[in-house]
This record gives C-alpha cells, structure tokens and sequence, in this order.
C-alpha cells in the first residue's frame, strides 16, 4: 500500500467514475483500475461494486475510506510543515470569487477556517455575478468560485456543493404576507422583484425562472436590480415582490423586515457549485482551499457528498 494508491481510491471514491478520476488525474483509466484493483488484493476486501456504468463502495470500502483520508491528511501536514516550502508560496495570494449569497454566508467561514491553516496567505474574495465569475475563472482573474447553478463555459469544471431555496419574500404589512403562502396563479398575477442584468447575462435566478416558464408559467417581472439590496429596497417600496437566495434575505426575516412566502406546488432551488478552470492546474493554496470546500460538502450530508461532475 502506497500514499499514491491511497490517493487514487479516494479520488475514484469521490468521482465513483473511473474514467472521471483518471482525467483530474492525468493518467490513463487502466491504470486507476489497476491501483484500486491491487489495493482489494492486498488486504483481500472488495471495495467497489459496478452499478450499470457507475460503480459504488461497499460498506468495507466505505470503512477504508474514511481512514484512507485521514491518512493523505496526516501525510499532507507533515509535507507542508517539514518540505521546505519557500516563503514566496506560503505567501502567494489565493484569489477566490463568489456569487452574492455564497459570499454573504458560506465563503467568509471557509476562508476563515483556511486562514488558521494557511495564517501568511493573502487572501482575495471578489463578488459578482454567474456569469462575471465565469469569465474571471478563464482569464485568471480568480482560480476558484461558487456559484448557483452549473456554469456555461465549456471550458470549466464544477463540482456539486449543495443546494440552496429562492425565497419569495414582501413586507410583513403586504396583503399577500398576511395569507404566509402563493399559488401557482398568485404568482403569474404578482410583480415581481428579482435580481438580474441583462449586459451580464442570466444570472442563477433568472435560469430557475426560465425553466418554470418552460412549464407554461407566466411570470410579471416588474423590475431587475444589480444588487441584492437593490432587491430589498424596490420590495421595501411595494414595487412587487421580491425574489433572493435563502443567504441573502434571512437576515432581514429575523429581523422581522419581511416575510417569506411559501410558494406552493413549486421548488425553487438552485444547485451550489465550486467551479475551476478546466486545462489550467491549480495553485497549490488553491488545490488546498479546494479540498476545504470538498470537506464542507461531506459535512452537509453524505447524499450530497459524491460530488457530481459537470463537464
């Protein structure tokens, strides 16, 4: 058993895709086969089973895997506290992006927690929306970022993260607050209020939308701001009703500024994603603020945390 052929299997257990495991790997998937494959010889234990094209671990391999990780983390700490790392790599600065809720909730905990670990990094979060992001991810601007929904471009890679509600939400003095829900009809009537810009593109509120009118739903979209406060000040003056991600409005709820209105007959949800550019190799801060947000993932809940590739 080597460190490398523990890095294969927890790398095909994320994927649970040989073939996707190899090509973040960089090598061929006959080799991944056979590494995993010499692995199961050596300690006499079937770790994978073939379901259809996929394949899935076995109680045994889901066991070999939990201490497979803890031992490439030991191993990783010890490298970077004894290999000598040069000051100009401890230091170099780690650019991440974000969409607004992300950025609002999620990423300034995770930077928080890669700082302890990585205290000399200068850290550099930018904002913005999908489809900016997207563009900073391919020209270098950023290395990684999470968005809503999986990316355009052909040219990068995301990586499931978790799921987040589009919340309606009014004033609590608002006629429809008072009744704490919408039909499908209340929603087609009402003006609504959502973040959005065409020069930049559909943005993740904008795509969940589109697909319910793909359903025969007619939408009033009364106004398109650029920024979430923009959202809430048009809702604040009754200019309709206001759409934003759970992280950006649940703030103002408890403070008992608005009211969410449960929409029924309807899941408006937007899938999270890490996304990075495809051909390009990351940084080594990068590679590590990666695994971070990989391990947050596999807190969320172990059906969330295979990590669906998108391609």
């Amino acid at each position: 058993m080597t460190l490398h052929q523990l890095r294969i299997f927890t790398i095909v257990a994320r994927h649970l895709n040989t073939r996707a495991a190899a090509e973040e790997l960089h090598i061929a998937q006959p080799s991944v086969s056979k590494q995993v494959a010499t692995l199961e010889k050596e300690f006499g234990v079937k770790f994978h089973i073939k379901v259809g094209r996929r394949i899935e671990l076995t109680k045994e391999g889901q066991l070999f895997l939990k201490d497979a990780q803890a031992l490439l983390c030991r191993s990783e700490n010890l490298t970077n506290k004894f290999s000598g790392i040069s000051v100009v790599q401890k230091t170099a600065p780690l650019r991440v992006g974000g969409s607004y809720s992300p950025c609002a909730t999620f990423l300034p905990l995770v930077l928080a927690g890669f700082k302890e670990s990585h205290p000399l990094v200068h850290l550099v979060l930018k904002t913005d929306s999908k489809r900016a992001l997207e563009r900073m991810v391919l020209n270098g601007a950023v290395e990684i970022a999470v968005v809503n929904n999986p990316p355009q471009s052909p040219g990068l890679a995301a990586e499931f993260l978790g799921r987040e509600k589009l919340l309606a939400f009014a004033p609590p003095n608002h006629p429809l607050a008072r009744r704490g829900s919408l039909t499908i009809s209340d929603l087609t009537r009402t003006p609504l209020v959502i973040r959005g810009d065409k020069d930049a593109g559909m943005t993740a509120t904008e795509e969940i939308l589109k697909e319910i009118e793909n359903r025969g739903v007619q939408l009033k979209i009364a106004m398109r701001c650029e920024s979430p406060e923009a959202v809430k000040a048009a809702v604040r003056n009754n200019m309709g009703l206001g759409l934003l991600f759970e992280g950006l409005i649940m703030h103002d709820v408890r403070r008992g500024d608005f009211k969410v209105l449960n929409i029924r007959e309807l899941k408006l949800v937007a899938q999270r994603c890490i996304i990075y550019h495809k051909d390009k190799p990351l940084s080594a801060n990068a590679r590590a603020f990666l695994d971070l947000l990989r391990q947050q993932r596999r807190t969320r809940g172990r059906d969330m945390a295979n990590g669906c590739i998108y391609n």
